[in-house]
């Protein structure tokens, strides 16, 4: 994506690390990377609770991709269905993941949160695919249906007396 394309990325951030939790984030690093070079930056303030407004301000200023951590289902719902790419469950130093998309590099599996498994938004049990910056669906795949753990009801029964 970032040979010689332009691509402006949005990050939930907390100091210098990607927000845990952007249900409570409140400042985004908007970052414009150029034949794999960051030539702007700037941080913004944003009310997590009104994401409709989020998505028009990053839509009216070209961001195509927003990274986040933890997403609860309706903002991510929402970001899903405008023309935004959303990848959540990501944590880490956000320079760190800037350097990984500069350079045309997935993420892989070293910027997923903890704890984060196939049960996660935007996997398809195979891995997770949206964790690539690669050109493609501009929609998650997976499941947004998925409310948590599928085996949870075998969990469930296996502790019943």
């Amino acid at each position: 994506v970032c040979s010689s394309d332009l691509i402006k990325i949005a990050f939930t951030v907390w100091g210098d690390r990607i927000s845990p939790v952007f249900d409570c984030a409140d400042t985004l690093l908007i970052v414009e990377i150029t034949n794999k070079q960051v030539k702007n930056r700037h941080l913004e303030s944003f009310n997590s609770a009104k994401p409709l407004f989020l998505i028009e301000k990053l839509i009216e200023q070209e961001v195509s991709l927003l990274i986040c951590g933890a997403i609860s289902e309706m903002p991510a719902d929402l970001i899903e269905n405008s023309s935004l790419k959303l990848i959540p469950f990501i944590s880490g130093n956000v320079d760190k993941i800037i350097d990984r998309f500069r350079t045309g590099l997935s993420l892989g599996k070293t910027f997923l949160m903890p704890g984060c498994g196939c049960n996660q938004r935007g996997c398809t049990g195979k891995g997770h695919p949206v964790l690539s910056n690669k050109k493609g669906n501009p929609k998650n795949k997976g499941n947004p249906k998925n409310k948590g753990n599928p085996n949870r009801k075998g969990i469930k029964k296996q502790r019943k007396p």
